[in-house]
């Protein structure tokens, strides 16, 4: 039998509107998804690739930790060297970290110096970056490693201190090991929820149905309204779901229906 043009019209709306919203809301977990990989920097030193994505670590401030146990303070700038204003008073090349004993600059070492790198991440973070070039521990020159993860603020969580080097009686560190917190490295959240999955499922389901049943309807010879898939049914959706809330309504009031108590 021949199809009109009007219901193949509406048969085919349907159908990509339908199509539309499946392969909107179906693809929307894997275009967020980030592959993982290593961490590549900018001459600069502010700007790193992480996950294919250029990240500018310059919004970052200067940041500043205390080591309550070993009476240790941190002071910490991730993009930029450090200025005058800190702990470790006037320094004669570029620094980026400074650390104090006793809290106070009478006793410092300092690490730094020379541009950031970019490492191999860290397992379990986004960024590894050294910094190196710094002063001087038993002629080896001291170096720091940042590792950056996700954080509601921008915040040292913990340094660790490591390769120690005997001095006489006395002794330094050759490494530590910053762990920074940062917003920045927050991938905005991704994945389907349940209640994307709900819809998804509803409307092509539900789309599925009007489509296909349309089509069975039309080659049945239906035509205009009549291709709509159980007519009668939708035609008094609306007043089965106008009883349904009177005879809940009359539940929770405790009215009765006189007219389920008459039959």
């Amino acid at each position: 039998m021949k199809i009109s043009y009007f219901s193949l019209a509406l048969i085919v709306i349907v159908f990509l509107i339908n199509s539309s919203f499946c392969a909107t809301y179906a693809g929307k977990s894997s275009s967020e998804q980030s592959s993982s990989g290593s961490a590549s920097s900018d001459p600069a030193g502010c700007v790193y690739t992480v996950n294919h994505k250029k990240l500018n670590i310059s919004s970052i401030p200067t940041l500043t930790f205390v080591d309550k146990v070993n009476n240790t303070g941190y002071t910490l700038s991730v993009c930029a060297p450090l200025g005058p204003k800190q702990p470790c008073g006037q320094m004669s090349s570029d620094v980026f970290s400074c650390i104090t004993k006793n809290y106070n600059a009478t006793k410092s070492n300092l690490n730094g110096g020379s541009a950031p790198e970019a490492l191999e991440t860290v397992k379990g973070y986004d960024l590894s970056v050294k910094y190196a070039g710094g002063a001087s521990c038993n002629m080896i020159k001291i170096y720091s490693t940042v590792n950056f993860q996700c954080g509601k603020t921008n915040a040292i969580s913990s340094v660790t201190a490591g390769a120690w080097r005997a001095i006489g009686g006395e002794g330094c560190f050759g490494q530590y090991v910053y762990v920074v917190d940062s917003p920045l490295f927050c991938a905005p959240k991704s994945g389907l929820t349940g209640g994307d999955i709900f819809l998804i499922i509803f409307f092509c389901t539900f789309g599925a149905y009007f489509i296909f049943g349309a089509i069975f309807l039309a080659i049945r010879g239906n035509r205009g309204a009549d291709l709509i898939p159980n007519r009668g049914f939708w035609a008094s959706f609306g007043s089965l779901i106008k009883d349904g809330a009177c005879f809940i309504k009359n539940k929770i009031t405790g009215k009765s229906n006189t007219t389920y108590q008459q039959i």
